[in-house]
């Protein structure tokens, strides 16, 4: 068929790959996307989106818009764009999954104020999540580390281990986990 000759540029991650050769249907396309990026087959969803330029009736300048790819006539769809030349923009398909990091976002700007709050936006939507992150004690750390030089405040030995303070407590006491677990307020977890 003459879809299998239809090349374009993929992006996924900022990682790009020109002269990507087109599969004739999605299930071949989405599981060759898996393979390249070495995408989770079973775990991970793919989203496929491209964006237009299109000039709407009654207005001088073309607009974009951003079209995401998600049953076989979508796809065909965008065989038939590709195949006239110049519409999809860059010749870019991008490829996102659940798990793109908080630092990529899945908008895009059409003026430079515009990227500008998109940036800060997704910064500070990563930066909550590393917060969360390390107020959750989620965080792997080496037995080493986990001597303490302080003291609970409690039962007045050193501490071995996680470092608990209490939410409330205007002092900043500070608690061994066995002293932590017989309050009744809400503790953070602190190394």
């Amino acid at each position: 068929m003459e879809e299998n000759h239809l090349e374009i540029t993929l992006s996924y991650l900022n990682n790009k790959i020109e002269d990507f050769q087109l599969p004739s249907t999605l299930n071949e396309f989405r599981t060759k996307i898996k393979e390249i990026f070495q995408i989770k087959k079973n775990i991970d969803e793919i989203f496929i989106t491209y964006i237009t330029e299109e000039q709407e009736e009654g207005k001088e300048d073309e607009q974009e818009f951003v079209h995401e790819v998600k049953r076989e006539e979508e796809y065909v769809t965008l065989l038939g764009l590709i195949k006239q030349e110049d519409v999809v923009k860059d010749s870019i398909i991008y490829i996102e999954t659940d798990r793109v990091p908080n630092e990529v976002c899945r908008e895009f700007s059409k003026n430079f104020d515009q990227e500008i709050e998109l940036l800060i936006k997704t910064q500070l939507k990563a930066a909550g999540e590393r917060i969360k992150k390390g107020l959750s004690g989620k965080t792997e750390l080496y037995p080493s580390t986990k001597i303490q030089e302080k003291k609970c405040f409690k039962c007045n030995k050193n501490i071995i281990g996680d470092i608990f303070k209490c939410v409330e407590d205007v002092d900043q006491s500070i608690y061994c986990k066995k002293c932590s677990l017989n309050k009744t307020s809400p503790m953070f977890i602190i190394h």
